[in-house]
């Protein structure tokens, strides 16, 4: 018997060929995406300015006697027990400064200052 018929030239050569990749979907006209947006320029009208860093709060008026610091707390029965253990105001910002929050509200503890929310007031007229 006669040998089979041979493919193609064309339909041999596509099944050796690797398969090609899809073309690239067609671009969306109107939007630009390769060039980010620009800024709004400058108006004559209104000259540029230079941005200035926000200014820092405030510091806590810091309270010459410990009197003056239990009046601003409206706290003033604790000072009998401050006077007593000689502890003045700059002691009580001297601990806040170096030590921190907790140990001042340890050194309002020992002074007798009982209530929490007590001692947080106070410290809150101490820290900076």
């Amino acid at each position: 018997p006669p040998p089979p018929p041979s493919p193609p030239r064309s339909a041999l050569s596509a099944a050796r060929r690797p398969a090609r990749a899809a073309p690239p979907l067609p671009r969306r006209q109107g939007r630009r995406t390769q060039t980010p947006p620009q800024p709004w320029p400058a108006s004559a009208a209104s000259p540029a300015r230079e941005a200035s860093p926000p200014a820092p709060p405030a510091a806590a008026p810091r309270h010459a006697s410990v009197a003056s610091l239990l009046e601003a707390a409206a706290l003033p029965q604790y000072l009998a027990s401050f006077e007593e253990e000689a502890m003045d105001a700059e002691t009580l910002y001297g601990v806040m400064e170096s030590q921190g929050r907790t140990a001042l509200e340890e050194v309002l503890l020992e002074l007798g200052v009982r209530s929490k929310g007590h001692r947080m007031k106070i410290a809150n007229l101490v820290a900076p």
